[in-house]
């Protein structure tokens, strides 16, 4: 993927829709139009489409079909393969909530102009969609059509990664009350509330532990390297990274997790300003603390001179079956079977 700059969604993206709502003569004529035909070289679906161009598009798209739900019914039909990378990563995922929360954190491989944030509690989960600034000089009808593709794609990718019926408790939109429910929401057994403050739905929490009947743990591992590397990319001053760097350092250094006010202060910042900036970039810094606690597990566990338990007191746990339960919270299998594996 090439650099971007602010402001952007991928091409795939859009070239989904246009595919979604016209006829093959229409898409044909539409692919030219924009030159959004792929190169001869190979496919350059996840190049980036800037706002202006996005929006004109998505206008057009409105005004030919003369669809006022078809940002939903497009989402609604979703398909993974749209979503690039960001999407095999959910793909193998190992659990509903682990899918969610890797579309969180790369959704910036598909575009930086919708942001969702998930609210959890014991007993519901809300995720709640809002458009990023670049979209507040655009229509607002695009906007909210660009939203509500991601809320309707997001329930249907629940539904689709478990393998089984899923329909949000109560889905809230800011659009007005339509005056007959659209076939698109027929199938939805959701308290629906209209003329809202923001677009969001919730559900159980216990959906969350629900595990995605195409996980693999070996190739996650394998896509979220290369996402990392083309977010670092693109980002290459970006606090995650920054972060990211003085936990590693300072683990190597004292062997053991620095807190987050240290970093902070290495970086002259206060630490609710970190917090601020890692937020931004769809991280927090105990999410940094245990990646890293991560990748050093699974370079102990490369090295056979090492026992597990060795590892697990590198690594700052008393007992060995609390370092067991980390590794297979993220890997789904024991740190026993990954150094097998190897």
């Amino acid at each position: 993927m090439k650099a971007v700059t602010q402001n952007f969604a991928t091409k795939s993206l859009i070239v989904s829709l246009i595919q979604f709502t016209l006829n093959a003569d229409q898409t044909a004529y539409f692919f030219e139009k924009y030159n959004l035909n792929s190169d001869s070289g190979g496919n350059s679906n996840d190049e980036p489409i800037d706002v202006e161009v996005l929006t004109q598009i998505w206008q057009e798209l409105l005004d030919i079909s003369q669809n006022s739900f078809l940002g939903w019914e497009c989402g609604a039909s979703f398909n993974l393969l749209s979503f690039g990378l960001a999407g095999h990563i959910v793909l193998h995922s190992p659990n509903i909530g682990t899918a969610i929360k890797k579309m969180h954190r790369y959704i910036h491989l598909l575009s930086d102009l919708i942001l969702y944030d998930v609210q959890e509690n014991q007993y519901f989960t809300t995720v709640v969609f809002n458009a990023a600034p670049a979209w507040h000089q655009q229509s607002e009808n695009v906007t909210q059509q660009v939203i509500e593709r991601m809320m309707s794609s997001m329930i249907k990718g629940i539904e689709y990664l478990s393998g089984q019926p899923f329909t949000p408790q109560h889905i809230f939109l800011r659009r007005e009350s339509p005056l007959e429910v659209p076939s698109c929401w027929q199938h939805l057994h959701s308290v629906m509330d209209f003329n809202t403050g923001q677009n969001a739905f919730i559900f159980k929490s216990e959906i969350l532990a629900l595990p995605v009947v195409h996980q693999n743990t070996q190739l996650l591992q394998v896509l979220e390297h290369h996402a990392k590397q083309i977010l670092e990319e693109n980002q290459p001053n970006s606090y995650v990274n920054k972060t990211r760097q003085k936990l590693i350092a300072f683990y190597e250094k004292h062997q053991r997790f620095c807190q987050m006010e240290w970093i902070a202060e290495e970086l002259n910042l206060s630490q609710r300003t970190l917090h601020r900036k890692l937020k931004a970039e769809q991280y927090s810094f105990s999410d940094l603390v245990e990646e890293v606690k991560l990748s050093f597990s699974k370079k102990y566990l490369g090295d056979a001179k090492l026992s597990i338990a060795d590892i697990a007191f590198l690594l700052g746990y008393n007992e060995i079956s609390a370092f067991y339960r980390f590794f297979k919270r993220h890997t789904s299998i024991t740190p026993k079977n990954f150094r097998e594996s190897l």
